[in-house]
């Protein structure tokens, strides 16, 4: 059995360190600095009221060629220089799984690792990470995972033997571009208006524009040929807001902790689709200026 490694010691990361775990499955979760990796394993994961002993290491500390497996929990933007700082244990051919959002990532990470099989796992778990190795599981979800580049590779069957519901799917490209439409629909809009999710629908002022932007961003994928995504787009962008009502988006909550968003992997894709699909986009465009502004602030 491979063992299964983790990079990304935050809160998506543990709730999979911490699932894996319990299905007597022990991964390694790998944080980023041998001093974060210290004051997690005295703490251990805490979720639930109870504490995790789960096997944490530092970049540092991984034995050379080691990872075959590894789910890719950090910011997109982040996904380089993290595979970089462990590169001397990843083995060449590993299957690298990024639980992000956003598109683009999963391209440069296969052209840095050629030899990879590239992986996108979109997650649908409510996961709030609420002090050092601490997280809160608050909304059940499911997690779908297809292979993007790369040579064909089987996942360990132990990622479906957990407690989180998983599926494997041979054409997640479509599941990718929903996803990235649903996020791009919401998430600017939360940072613009400092809003939670529910209050999309129910401030008539952000309502329309709400409206508005999904009809654009339907016609985007439209255009640009990932028509699935766009089928009923905004029923599921509604049915989201209602079911995370009084969550804060993490592209908010990235602005309210002045950390850098996943702006460009989520606004950058939607625009570069319409240049290339010779469409204006011109609500997406003013979205992403207002979001660079707040971002130089």
């Amino acid at each position: 059995m491979a063992k299964i490694h983790i990079l990304g010691a935050g809160a998506l990361g543990s709730l999979f360190a911490v699932s894996l775990f319990r299905a007597d499955i022990n991964p390694c979760l790998i944080a980023r600095d041998a001093e974060r990796a210290m004051t997690l394993r005295q703490t251990g994961i805490r979720c639930g009221g109870a504490s995790y002993p789960v096997d944490i290491a530092a970049p540092n500390a991984l034995a050379n060629k080691d990872i075959e497996c590894l789910l890719l929990c950090t910011k997109a933007y982040d996904s380089l220089p993290a595979l970089a700082a462990i590169a001397h244990a990843l083995r060449p051919d590993a299957a690298i799984i990024c639980l992000q959002n956003g598109i683009g990532q999963h391209a440069a990470i296969a052209e840095q690792h050629p030899a990879a099989s590239v992986f996108a796992a979109l997650c649908t778990e409510g996961v709030t990470r609420t002090g050092t190795g601490e997280i809160v599981h608050a909304g059940v979800g499911h997690t779908d995972i297809g292979q993007l580049f790369g040579p064909s590779k089987k996942l360990p069957d132990e990622l479906s033997k957990q407690s989180l519901k998983v599926n494997f799917s041979t054409d997640i490209l479509p599941t990718l571009w929903r996803k990235l439409a649903i996020n791009g629909a919401m998430n600017g809009l939360t940072v613009i208006h400092d809003c939670r999710n529910g209050e999309l629908l129910q401030r008539l002022d952000v309502y329309k524009e709400l409206c508005a932007l999904v009809e654009e961003i339907a016609n985007v994928l439209n255009a640009s040929g990932h028509v699935d995504a766009s089928l009923d787009l905004f029923e599921q962008v509604r049915n989201v807001c209602q079911a995370t009502a009084m969550n804060t988006s993490s592209m908010l909550q990235d602005f309210r902790a002045q950390r850098p968003s996943e702006r460009e992997y989520v606004y950058g894709s939607l625009l570069r689709q319409a240049e290339l699909a010779g469409l204006e986009a011109p609500m997406l465009k003013q979205l992403n200026q207002q979001l660079i502004r707040r971002e130089t602030v």
